[in-house]
């Protein structure tokens, strides 16, 4: 199943050049294009491999400060991009372009946080419900399931903890 999904892009893509090359009504000169942007994204890799260097990451991460994910997402957006356009065709070579960009790379990464976070978040309940829990736990847990009671009153849940003591032994 994983290998058709290359299989359908490169397809897709086929498809794609010949209508760009019945467009300008040369398939040829769209054919030379879809490749030669193949070198553009190679020089785009080769530039975006030293940016996710260690000692380069590091001295990124270090000099942010506040929220790492925004530097990696600096880092590792540019490699993206030039994989995409490394890829022959022109949807791969226009949704490279949109990562290449630091304006559409935010808002890519905003939404691809978001349908990762969702993702994980329906994966942790089936999992969390087949261990036993209920839903309404787990939403608590998380605090989206309204406000949860305080923990010294009664009815906070079953089997929880009210009260703990704890030592920290180095």
């Amino acid at each position: 199943m994983p290998l058709l999904i290359p299989i359908a892009l490169l397809a897709l893509e086929c498809w794609v050049v010949f209508l760009v090359g019945e467009a300008m009504e040369s398939l040829g000169l769209a054919i030379w294009i879809a490749v030669g942007t193949t070198f553009v994204g190679a020089m785009i890799l080769a530039r975006a491999r030293t940016s996710l260097e260690p000692a380069a990451l590091g001295a990124r991460l270090a000099s942010a400060g506040g929220d790492p994910t925004k530097v990696m997402i600096q880092a590792i957006g540019p490699f993206v991009a030039g994989a995409l356009i490394v890829f022959p065709g022109f949807i791969t070579d226009f949704v490279g372009l949109l990562v290449l960009f630091p304006p559409t790379r935010s808002l890519l990464s905003s939404v691809l946080k978001k349908l990762v976070l969702s993702t994980l978040k329906k994966q942790l309940e089936q999992r969390m419900a087949g261990q036993g829990f209920r839903p309404e736990d787990l939403q608590r847990a998380f605090g989206q399931g309204g406000s949860a009671p305080h923990p010294g009153t009664r009815g906070y849940g079953r089997d929880q903890v009210e009260d703990a003591d704890f030592e920290v032994v180095d």
